[in-house]
């Protein structure tokens, strides 16, 4: 029988979520992270989202606190659901013409669910049209409480329970193995003697062009400021992460 209620309460999904983000304070500025208020963010009414086209399919990461009633209007808030639906849509036929290779056990069971179970979800990520750009696609299926990621040009991996998803990336940051400077996000970075540390852009290497060595470098530097643990000074390592990139371009 199709299951009637989300897996997960909406509140679940934000403690999950939030916690996460929470995390990634680490190298994002903390203005840049929003709570909303206990009562909820005061523009965002009956009254002022009347004439917003609601869909079950949210769209890329949209900054609604400070929405007024004309941008709920207007459909500025429906940025990258095309993109996303058109995700969907390859993502399922990926699934008929692979017979379904790629879906959880889970994902089987349910098979019978309504469209709008598949469809619900929020993505993160670059959903343009051009098929040669990198980078991946993030939906957060809110019913079943999976996420799908799918590496451009690469292959669409299978999914994860929410919960699961963002321990993993917890872990990772928390190690750094994945490894954040402004403008670039270096994964899967091997481990580095901390010993050896130096803050020092190597004289090798082409300018504006970061390598596995420059990963490895800041790596050092987030651990040279306490990274991870209380002691962590935040502002000192990312003015020296800042630093070293800056000499580097």
């Amino acid at each position: 029988m199709p299951r009637t209620k989300p897996r997960l309460t909406r509140d679940k999904l934000v403690a999950i979520i939030g916690d996460f983000y929470t995390l990634t304070g680490f190298y994002i500025p903390s203005a840049s992270l929003k709570h909303p208020p206990p009562e909820g963010w005061a523009n965002i009414t009956p009254d002022a989202t009347k004439g917003f086209d609601k869909s079950p399919i949210v769209s890329d990461v949209v900054d609604y606190s400070v929405f007024s009633p004309e941008d709920f209007a207007n459909g500025r808030g429906h940025l990258g659901e095309c993109g996303l639906r058109h995700w969907v849509r390859e993502m399922e036929e990926c699934k008929m013409t692979s017979g379904e290779e790629n879906v959880v056990e889970d994902e089987k069971n349910d098979s019978d669910d309504d469209e709008d179970d598949r469809d619900g979800g929020e993505e993160d990520g670059d959903t343009g049209d051009d098929e040669d750009c990198g980078g991946r696609d993030i939906v957060l299926d809110v019913f079943k409480g999976v996420i799908h990621e799918d590496v451009i040009r690469c292959n669409l991996i299978s999914g994860v329970e929410v919960s699961q998803f963002f321990e993993d990336l917890r872990e990772k940051y928390e190690r750094l193995e994945m490894v954040p400077i402004r403008g670039e996000m270096f994964e899967d970075v091997s481990d580095v003697d901390d010993s050896e540390a130096s803050h020092q852009p190597r004289a090798e290497g082409e300018p504006g062009i970061f390598d596995d060595n420059d990963a490895q470098q800041f790596k050092k530097i987030y651990r040279s400021y306490g990274w991870p643990g209380e002691a962590y000074r935040k502002e000192e390592a990312l003015a020296a992460i800042e630093e070293y990139r800056r000499r580097r371009i």
